[in-house]
This record gives C-alpha cells, sequence and structure tokens, in this order.
C-alpha cells in the first residue's frame, strides 16, 4: 500500500509540476485517517511527510491534511501530529445530507465548524481550511441547505477567530447520477441545479 502510494503522490506531483501552475494550487490529503485503525498508527504520519515533502519540491504546492470529521476521540494528534508540523495548513469536512443526518444535527454545522475549528488551530498551531462543507437539497432540504448557508455566512467572524482562512462549498452544481456516502443526496450537494439554475442558497452564497 505504501508503494503504491508513493507512486500516486509522485504522479500527482508531475502532472502539478507540468501544468505549470503547481505553485499556485492548494492540495488537501485526505485519507480520513482519524478512521479505524489509522486513528492510532504513529506511522501514518511518516506517509505523510514523505508526500508534504514531494508535493512542496517537486510541484511547489501548498498543501494540508484532512483527518476528515470530528475528532471525537482526540486520537488525531497521534497519527498526523508530526506531519501537520510539516504541513501549509489543517482542513476538516461539515457534510450532512437527509439519508444519514437528522435537521437537527444538520443546523448544528456552523456550530460544529466553529469548535472543530477552534480544537484543530489551537493543536496543530495552523491556519485551518473548510475543506468540505455541503448541505444537499435532497429529500425537499433546500430550505435547510439555505438556512446553513446563512448562518454559516453569518458566523464568518467566529470562524475566522476559531483559525478558519478558507471555506470551500462540495460540489458548485449538482452531479445527476452520482453515488457514494450519501447514496442518492450525493447527486444534489451542488448550490445549483444541474442545468446551472441557482437554489435559494446560491443566493446566500
Amino acid at each position: 500500500i505504501a508503494a503504491r502510494y508513493a507512486a500516486a503522490r509522485s504522479r500527482l506531483a508531475q502532472v502539478l509540476a507540468d501544468s505549470g501552475v503547481g505553485d499556485r494550487t492548494i492540495v488537501t490529503l485526505e485519507p480520513e485517517f482519524n478512521q479505524g485503525e489509522v486513528a492510532s498508527w504513529d506511522g501514518w504520519n511518516d506517509l505523510m511527510i514523505q508526500a508534504i515533502d514531494t508535493l512542496h519540491t517537486q510541484a511547489g504546492a501548498q498543501v494540508g491534511l484532512l483527518p476528515g470529521d470530528w475528532d471525537i476521540d482526540h486520537l488525531v494528534p497521534l497519527s498526523m501530529g508530526r506531519a501537520a508540523a510539516k504541513a501549509d495548513f489543517v482542513a476538516f469536512q461539515e457534510m450532512r445530507a437527509s439519508t444519514q443526518s437528522t435537521a437537527e444535527e444538520t443546523y448544528e454545522v456552523p456550530a460544529r465548524a466553529i469548535r472543530f475549528s477552534h480544537y484543530l488551530s489551537r493543536k496543530f498551531l495552523r491556519p485551518v481550511r473548510l475543506g468540505y462543507l455541503m448541505v444537499s437539497d435532497f429529500g425537499d432540504w433546500a430550505a435547510i441547505q439555505r438556512e446553513v448557508m446563512i448562518e454559516t455566512c453569518e458566523r464568518y467572524q467566529e470562524l475566522q477567530a476559531a483559525g478558519t482562512v478558507a471555506v470551500s462549498w462540495m460540489s458548485y452544481l449538482d452531479s445527476p447520477g452520482a453515488d457514494g456516502y450519501f447514496g442518492e443526496a450525493e447527486a444534489h450537494k451542488g448550490l445549483k441545479y444541474s442545468d446551472n439554475t441557482p437554489k435559494p442558497a446560491w443566493h446566500v452564497f
């Protein structure tokens, strides 16, 4: 696995270098290594350090680490503590959909984002990127998607104070046929429909 990962990161670095925009690229390494047994494996630090070094030296890219969702067991420092010291930033995700979450849980996204950003910023002393912010509007959740976007925008100063320097929405447009963790809701993650028609949340954004 380590050999395949090394080959993949070298290919990525080469593509970025050949593109001519490698030094203007942000790469977020997202193995979600706070999941399962990897969470407490110190050796994951070494793989991440090698990847960061490769992308820095070969492509000139800015590189960050995204451990996954909230670190309930506070294991992230074990699997990325040493690597984070080499990273340009750390990142996290807040993604919700009616197929996996309740509306009540989804309304908590901005508050959870502020708390996790504060945790990551203080723990690793790095800028924080909210790498994946997403609420799917599948299942008549267009209003919920909009309300979460409103509160996130209203609380941007709190996010900034907690260390967040960038927020990225997951999927600009819907992707018909997409599938994944959120099932059918994966196809409805955009701020616009697939025909570029805006959703209510787009106007807030």
